[in-house]
């Protein structure tokens, strides 16, 4: 796959892009709590435009803020 023309990373990339390592992307998965992603047979995908958006929505300006 040619993640340069795509819209989808896969958890590699996505782990390239964000800086989370790939075993929080797989636990995060498990617990439900990382980026949205979806399943095409046995490969997972994130979508560019939702884990942008994830990120962003998780945008603090102090330490002290709840998460």
């Amino acid at each position: 796959m040619d993640m340069t023309k795509s819209a989808y990373l896969d958890t590699r990339a996505t782990s390239d892009r964000t800086s989370l390592s790939v075993s929080y992307l797989n636990q995060a998965r498990l617990r439900g709590d990382g980026p949205p992603f979806i399943r095409v047979g046995r490969r997972v995908l994130y979508c560019i435009a939702e884990l942008d958006a994830w990120l962003a929505a998780r945008t603090r300006t102090s330490t002290s803020e709840a998460a």
